[in-house]
């Protein structure tokens, strides 16, 4: 891992009460998700951090893999122990302290294609990953995978050029990936603090989701929804208008603008 993404340098004066109570930072891994599941089975606390410069299987929804390189983007997996009831608003709140840390950090304004991309300009600029498990004494952990393109370069990955962008690509210029991961991780603290309080995110979150408003297919397995999408619930489903007028909540899938 290079220096500039440290344990020491991350957490020097990190103003956070849970993100960033620990630390793994490595150089390569094949994915932070697989590392952040050893962690929760040793009883790592909440709110540990693994990072890594380069996965060699990182990867997103749908299997997709995730492309990674030295000192181009930032590739982390946060532990987190919420109840069942809180898991959606983490889901949330993931996509919302990334917003913000990106408006914070660069004044650029990003949006959320649901349920869980963050996008500039329609091309996709970050993605979470989230998954719940039991450890091996039998108690509930979630781990959400973070990919974000910082200083990364689209146009030399040829099957994602047209579909991705970076901060650098639409700043012209190089931006602080440490600066940037302290903002998340700051955001993200405040945001957890919220929902563990029992305090729903939905409401910052709504302003922030660009798909809503727009007629959409939405495909799950063999299955697929055409219509308008309308508005997100208290768990975060998608609820789509049909073009007979009925409605369907859809808990997950991938969203294709008409």
């Amino acid at each position: 891992m290079s220096q500039e993404l440290g344990p020491s340098e991350i957490t020097k004066q990190l103003p956070t009460t849970l993100m960033g109570s620990s630390v793994v930072s490595l150089g390569t891994t094949t994915s932070t998700m697989d590392i952040a599941h050893t962690e929760a089975n040793r009883g790592a606390p909440e709110g540990t951090l693994i990072i890594a410069e380069t996965q060699t299987a990182g990867r997103g929804r749908f299997s997709r893999s995730w492309i990674s390189k030295p000192g181009e983007s930032l590739n982390f997996t946060i532990l987190l122990r919420p109840t069942l009831r809180e898991t959606p608003n983490v889901n949330m709140a993931a996509s919302l302290a990334i917003i913000r840390a990106i408006e914070s950090v660069t004044q650029l304004r990003a949006t959320i294609k649901w349920p869980n991309d963050i996008q500039i300009s329609g091309k996709k600029l970050a993605g979470i990953l989230i998954e719940s498990h039991l450890d091996e004494d039998g108690k509930t952990y979630t781990i959400i995978g973070i990919g974000i393109n910082v200083n990364f370069d689209p146009s030399t990955s040829p099957h994602v050029r047209q579909m991705a962008t970076s901060l650098k690509r639409e700043l012209d210029e190089a931006v602080s990936r440490l600066a940037l991961l302290r903002d998340f991780l700051t955001q993200f603290d405040k945001l957890y603090a919220q929902i563990r309080g029992g305090r729903s995110v939905l409401r910052e979150w709504i302003p922030h989701v660009g798909t809503l408003g727009k007629h959409v297919e939405v495909r799950w397995g063999n299955r697929s929804e055409n219509g308008i999408a309308k508005t997100v619930d208290d768990d975060g489903n998608l609820i789509v208008q049909r073009l007979d007028g009925t409605k369907i909540s859809l808990p997950a899938g991938e969203v294709t603008l008409r």
